[in-house]
């Protein structure tokens, strides 16, 4: 079949000849950008997809920041934020509390001790 195709085109002008190439060159072009463009389209709605993915999880990301002590079950106290309280006093060494060696005193006991009912 395409030796019959290639007698009939020998027969026309050469001015046919040149523009029945080109149209076939210019056929193949569009069948190679169609392909591409489908490709492209293939291409965006999986990107679409993606940035729809993202956005979500921007959303979720930012509204799990504005979470603090008053509008979730967090304590107060990891607020972000928030100052610590810390001492101006500079630390001593000793331990807190009594310390050792020091007896302490006590009351003494009294044996009927007297109560008053008021």
């Amino acid at each position: 079949m395409g030796t019959k195709i290639s007698e009939i085109i020998s027969i026309l002008p050469a001015d046919l000849q040149q523009a029945l190439l080109q149209y076939g060159e210019f056929i193949a072009l569009l069948a190679r950008v169609i392909a591409e463009n489908e490709e492209i389209k293939k291409t965006n709605v999986s990107q679409q997809e993606h940035i729809l993915f993202i956005e979500s999880e921007i959303k979720r990301l930012k509204d799990q920041l504005e979470l603090d002590g008053h509008n979730s079950s967090k304590p107060p106290s990891t607020d972000k934020g928030r100052v610590k309280i810390t001492s101006l006093r500079e630390s001593t060494g000793r331990s807190p509390g009594g310390q050792k060696g020091h007896n302490g005193i006590t009351l003494e006991q009294v044996p009927n001790p007297i109560i008053k009912l008021i």
